[in-house]
C-alpha cells in the first residue's frame, strides 16, 4: 500500500511541476509577443518587449545611438551597428525592436528603422 501511495504521489508531483512549467512558457511568449506603440508605454513596459514605434529623429548621439521622439515622450534608440541615413533624419521614421534596459534608463533596441516615403 505505501508504493502505491508514494506512486501517486509522484505522478501527481510530476503534473503539478509540468502545469506551472506549461504556465510559466506561456507567460514569457506573451510577453515577448507585446508590441508598445508609444514612447510612454515603452518607458513603464518590461524588458524584451516589442516596440513598434513612429516618430523622429530628434538628435544623433553617436554612429549608433540617437533620441527618438513621438508625441508621448523620447528615449534613446540603439542600432544594430546600422549607420543612420541621411534619409532618417529629415522626417518621420518608423522603428521596429524590443526594450533594453540600460542601468537607470529604458532603451531601444532597434531591429529596423525606416523613414516615410
Amino acid at each position: 500500500m505505501k508504493r502505491f501511495s508514494l506512486a501517486l504521489m509522484l505522478v501527481a508531483t510530476v503534473f503539478v511541476a509540468t502545469a506551472f512549467a506549461a504556465n510559466s512558457f506561456a507567460d514569457s511568449f506573451t510577453a515577448h509577443s507585446v508590441k508598445v506603440q508609444t514612447v510612454a508605454d515603452a518607458k513603464v513596459s518590461a524588458v524584451d518587449t516589442g516596440v513598434v514605434l513612429s516618430g523622429k529623429v530628434v538628435k544623433v548621439i553617436n554612429d549608433h545611438e540617437f533620441l527618438f521622439s513621438d508625441s508621448t515622450g523620447e528615449l534613446l534608440v540603439l542600432t544594430n551597428g546600422q549607420k543612420l541615413d541621411e534619409a532618417l533624419l529629415s522626417g518621420p521614421v518608423d522603428i521596429t525592436g524590443q526594450i533594453v534596459q540600460d542601468f537607470m534608463y529604458t532603451q531601444v533596441k532597434a531591429d529596423s528603422i525606416t523613414a516615410h516615403n
